[in-house]
């Protein structure tokens, strides 16, 4: 079993995760130190400012950038599967090329949930994601979100997943845990921004609490990912 992340920001000026090469490699060093085999790159992509094309060809130039300057042991080591951090918009179910943005060669998406009260559509636009384009979210970063609202992301279905960080953080953590228990959650990521990379150090430490999930974790994530 190997570890894998299942949401990072990690190419070079894709988005505001990473701001150069040098970052990148600090960010992909400190992931390798921790075990990490198999990252998820889930650059943002947000629809009412990019379009899917200008958006691949920008991930496409970020990643030969980035494999150009990787050393060849943890470029031969660690397996780089391209994505997307897909937030939910009004329209974005009617994306005509909204497959492009799945993770690797999946049927899965990872989808941001909007920041706003869900309501009806909410919902409805993550039905019709499945329906329209035969896709399955990923719904990212739950911890951040009213749990409440949650609970019918939950009854749905939908695979999920959660920041390391809330694992650091007392008011989240048992939450956590307890959806991890209840098989609610089925994946982590360190959503790392920046060269200290101190989400993988979260990342560790998470692990070390859902020591008792972390394979069944691990093998959601490699599921996810197709790998």
């Amino acid at each position: 079993m190997f570890r894998i992340d299942m949401h990072s920001h990690i190419l070079p000026e894709c988005d505001h995760g990473s701001d150069s090469v040098e970052t990148s490699l600090a960010q992909v060093k400190r992931a390798y130190e921790a075990g990490v085999r198999a990252i998820h790159l889930s650059s943002h992509y947000y629809n009412h400012k990019d379009d899917v094309e200008s958006f691949l060809n920008r991930r496409k130039r970020c990643f030969d950038n980035l494999m150009a300057a990787l050393d060849d042991n943890i470029k031969n080591s660690v397996k780089f599967v391209l994505g997307a951090e897909v937030t939910l918009e009004v329209e974005l179910s009617e994306l005509p090329d909204l497959r492009e943005l799945a993770i690797g060669n999946t049927d899965n998406i990872l989808i941001e949930m909007p920041d706003m009260r869900w309501t009806d559509w909410t919902y409805k636009s993550l039905y019709e994601i499945g329906v329209r384009h035969n896709l399955r979210p990923l719904i990212a970063h739950v911890d951040r979100y009213d749990q409440k609202q949650c609970r019918k992301l939950y009854e749905m279905g939908f695979n999920v997943q959660v920041n390391a960080s809330a694992f650091t953080n007392i008011f989240t953590k048992g939450k956590m845990v307890k959806l991890f228990d209840n098989g609610y959650a089925h994946v982590i990521g360190s959503d790392v921004h920046g060269k200290e990379a101190k989400q993988y150090d979260q990342y560790e430490r998470a692990l070390n609490v859902l020591s008792d999930h972390e394979e069944e974790i691990m093998e959601n994530a490699q599921r996810i990912l197709g790998i």
